[in-house]
C-alpha cells in the first residue's frame, strides 16, 4: 500500500474527517522522483485552524478545519489549491466547492489583486 492509500484508509476510518485533498506537484502532474505527497485533511472542527500532522520527505500532511478551508482571506495559501484533487469528499461536493473557491479569485478579488500587484511590478521595472 503506497503512502496515499495509507492516508486515505486512515481518513476513511475516521468519522471526523470531512475530506482529503491532494495538492502540489503530484496533483498538478508535475512530480519528480523527489516530490512528496502534499495532502490536506479537512475536519469539521479543531482548536487550531491549520496544523501540520506529518512532515517527512514522503508526506507533508496538514489538517485544517472546514472554516479554515472556507476562509479565502489568506492569499498566499490559495495558489496551493490550483490543480488540487479532492480524494475524499464526505460533504457531497462541499469540499470540492471550497477547494474551487480557494483556487479561483472572484472578479472583485482578481481586480483588486491585479491593481495592487501590477502597480508594484511596474514601479519595480521603472526604477
Amino acid at each position: 500500500m503506497d503512502i496515499l492509500e495509507q492516508v486515505l484508509a486512515r481518513a476513511a476510518a475516521d468519522p471526523g474527517v470531512r475530506g482529503v485533498i491532494l495538492t502540489g506537484s503530484r496533483a498538478r502532474g508535475m512530480a519528480t522522483a523527489r516530490s512528496d505527497h502534499d495532502v490536506t485533511i479537512v475536519v469539521a472542527e479543531q482548536a487550531q485552524s491549520w496544523r501540520h500532522s506529518t512532515r517527512t520527505d514522503v508526506l507533508d500532511e496538514v489538517v485544517c478545519s472546514l472554516a479554515a478551508l472556507a476562509d479565502t482571506s489568506v492569499h498566499w495559501r490559495r495558489y496551493s489549491y490550483r490543480g488540487a484533487k479532492v480524494l475524499l469528499d464526505r460533504l457531497d461536493g462541499g469540499v470540492a466547492q471550497l477547494v474551487d473557491r480557494q483556487a479561483t479569485f472572484s472578479a472583485e478579488e482578481a481586480s483588486r489583486h491585479a491593481h495592487t500587484n501590477l502597480d508594484s511590478y511596474i514601479n519595480q521595472l521603472y526604477r
